[in-house]
């Protein structure tokens, strides 16, 4: 198993296909990898810290509930986390 997160390290995309097939470890590679942007992203929109990190949790337990739903040829796995985060930030902002 380590050889193959070997391969995937820092790689969304491999990373996300590996959470797709249920893998908790390539999840938790993922968030190491993608948390950062998508936490400067939602504070960026929201301008509260502490939403923009509540709003970063939440996008990636809907990574992790809803990455069967990604498509590898729509655009990258970065860009859809991105795309999720941004139309949380979004609805939070609104709410």
């Amino acid at each position: 198993m380590t050889q193959v997160l070997d391969l995937e390290s820092g790689d969304p995309d491999r990373l996300l296909e590996s959470v797709r097939a249920g893998d908790k470890v390539a999840f938790a590679e993922l968030y190491d990898v993608l948390a950062p942007q998508v936490l400067g992203l939602t504070t960026h929109i929201l301008r509260d810290r502490a939403q923009a990190e509540e709003v970063t949790q939440e996008v990636f337990v809907e990574v992790w509930l809803s990455a069967h739903t990604f498509d590898p040829h729509r655009g990258s796995a970065k860009s859809w986390v991105l795309r999720l985060a941004k139309s949380q930030a979004i609805d939070r902002l609104r709410s």
